[in-house]
């Protein structure tokens, strides 16, 4: 169980990178602190790409996922 959310410790294989079972309708609510100088730069960049703050984000993220997951990365 993970510390914060009680919830079951998920497996590495619950997230491959091309899983079509997974639902893009499920979504969660990720709280970020930054110093604003970050918040500041990340708000530039996203502007200078076109893209809002929280597109920027979500293609880092998915971007990171792009790559298989090995264990004990």
């Amino acid at each position: 169980m993970t510390p914060f959310t009680s919830w079951p410790e998920p497996s590495v294989s619950e997230f491959a990178p091309h899983d079509h079972a997974r639902s893009s309708q499920e979504v969660v609510e990720v709280q970020l602190l930054l110093p604003m100088w970050q918040a500041s730069a990340l708000e530039a960049e996203a502007r200078a790409r076109g893209k809002t703050t929280g597109q920027l984000l979500r293609k880092m993220i998915n971007d990171m996922f792009a790559e298989p997951l090995s264990v004990g990365t």
